[in-house]
């Protein structure tokens, strides 16, 4: 039975007794958190991430079971959404079983995302560089074509039939022979093992040229670049010889429209120290080369980024621009024009939806392991990108092998038992009260390289202050602004 069915089961007449006996008999509390808003009213969420603004006091009527204090159409609400249940039937409760499962699909899978360090020759010395890089003369750092081969093979073997092959650096495209050779492996694999693989090229657009996107297209290999707002800004960020990295990206950019289409080529920047003050102009670059989105991103607290003055900031800034931008951009949606901030719709998805994305940083149970992998150029096997920073400054804890072990070998690592307990927030001290916790992840990578413990301590956790500040916003701005629900609902809608 449906929701709307079951609304309609719930709204049919009753007669007084039914009302009498509720309390005693019929009214029981599902799991659900709440949190009161900056109007004072109070957002309670249930155990699947249904949510209800209601008004003050209404938590201390359920808790003390007072139905009668409660108006009858928010009755209906609170059944409806989970938050109540006026009976033990179990089949009723199949359904929140159910969607339950739904909501933690991306759980009984195994990674899908599988990233390949092509090289660490890079021509950008970039502010925020998370990892070691090394000049371009220097072809030792390439992956070499054995350990990429068993690596294929390692991702080839997984038991996902749908797996994106993604080429990192340093910068990708000084290896691009080496990116053509794989590509030219693993299809002639995939094909006859069944699987479809998607491949995606990162890349700073630098040495891109018409010879390489003709490649892309013929591929069908999609492009990410990195743009961290105007020109003075990106310049500043991602130096290299001649300060011409924003005109060499601007050019690329352009090119790889021509080419490959705008639907397969995307963008991301990094928040620096240097971001902070031009939240509108980073999105009008965006906006100015016509993409429909930007993606708000705080710098990653590991690696070499972590030593540089202008990447490291406290998260009340990082919220103060990510609030400032996020007004900027449903201004513009009350204005007439789409376009969305990428965090606050994978959340949204969380929100006003059955399902989630599947983002590393806000599953849970982590990501790690059933969401991504990693190849480094050296063939050592990491369990996610930010694990492959921590090695470079020597912290080899989320390294489960190399390429030549096999998947029982490095499933049987350790640490994908210590990530088990660390990585599901449904029990984390901190995080299994939080009225956000169904939106929410664990991230134990973030909180070992931050707090020297998987589990961390959520008081002092930058992790969760920033996640907790985002989803406030959200939800201040759904209680306060009737336009605004609409506005995000037309951004899950149109993805």
């Amino acid at each position: 039975m449906g929701i709307n069915s079951l609304r309609k089961e719930f709204r049919r007449f009753k007669d007084f007794n039914y009302y009498d006996n509720l309390v005693s008999n019929k009214f029981y509390l599902l799991p659900f958190n709440f949190r009161r808003l900056n109007s004072k009213r109070e957002l309670i969420i249930s155990m699947l991430g249904d949510f209800l603004i209601v008004p003050e006091g209404t938590v201390e009527k359920l808790v003390l079971k007072d139905i009668k204090g409660i108006d009858e159409n928010l009755y209906y609400d609170l059944l409806s959404n989970h938050i109540v249940h006026d009976s033990k039937d179990i089949k009723s409760l199949e359904l929140l079983s159910n969607r339950y499962r739904a909501k933690k699909s991306n759980s009984f899978k195994f990674a899908q995302l599988h990233i390949f360090v092509i090289t660490l020759r890079c021509d950008h010395t970039c502010q925020y560089c998370q990892v070691s890089r090394v000049s371009e003369n220097k072809g030792k750092f390439d992956f070499s074509k054995n350990n990429l081969y068993k690596g294929i093979d390692l991702m080839l073997s997984s038991p996902e039939d749908d797996l994106t092959m993604e080429f990192q650096g340093g910068e990708a495209l000084l290896a691009f022979d080496r990116i053509k050779e794989a590509i030219a492996y693993t299809k002639s694999k995939a094909e006859l093992l069944g699987k479809r693989i998607n491949y995606v090229i990162c890349t700073n657009l630098a040495p891109i040229s018409r010879e390489i996107l003709e490649y892309c297209k013929e591929e069908k290999i999609l492009i990410s670049c990195s743009l961290d707002g105007h020109e003075n800004l990106h310049n500043e960020n991602r130096k290299r010889p001649g300060r011409n990295s924003y005109d060499l990206v601007s050019q690329g950019l352009n090119l790889s429209f021509e080419i490959l289409g705008r639907e397969n080529v995307s963008a991301l920047m990094t928040t620096t120290s240097l971001s902070l003050e031009h939240p509108i102009k980073i999105i009008d670059e965006y906006r100015q080369f016509g993409f429909k989105s930007v993606f708000l991103r705080p710098i990653s607290p590991y690696g070499f980024a972590t030593k540089n003055k202008n990447s490291t900031y406290q998260t009340a800034e990082f919220i103060k621009f990510f609030s400032d931008g996020l007004d900027y951009i449903i201004d513009l949606n009350k204005n007439g024009e789409y376009f969305k901030e990428t965090y606050t719709s994978i959340l949204l998805k969380k929100i006003l939806t059955a399902y989630t994305e599947n983002y590393v940083d806000l599953m849970s149970p982590s990501g790690l392991v059933n969401s991504v992998m990693l190849y480094d150029y050296d063939g050592k096997v990491f369990l996610s990108d930010e694990a492959r920073m921590l090695a470079q400054m020597n912290d080899y804890t989320f390294q489960i092998g190399t390429v030549n072990d096999s998947w029982e070998n490095l499933l049987s690592s350790p640490v994908i038992e210590k990530i088990s307990n660390a990585g599901v927030n449904d029990y984390l001290a901190g995080c299994s009260t939080c009225a956000y916790n169904i939106y929410c992840g664990a991230d134990p990578v973030h909180h070992h390289a931050t707090q020297k413990d998987m589990y961390g301590f959520r008081p002092d956790s930058s992790f969760c202050m920033r996640n907790m500040s985002v989803l406030d916003i959200i939800f201040n701005k759904i209680d306060t602004d009737n336009e605004v629900l609409e506005i995000f609902k037309s951004w899950v809608n149109n993805e």
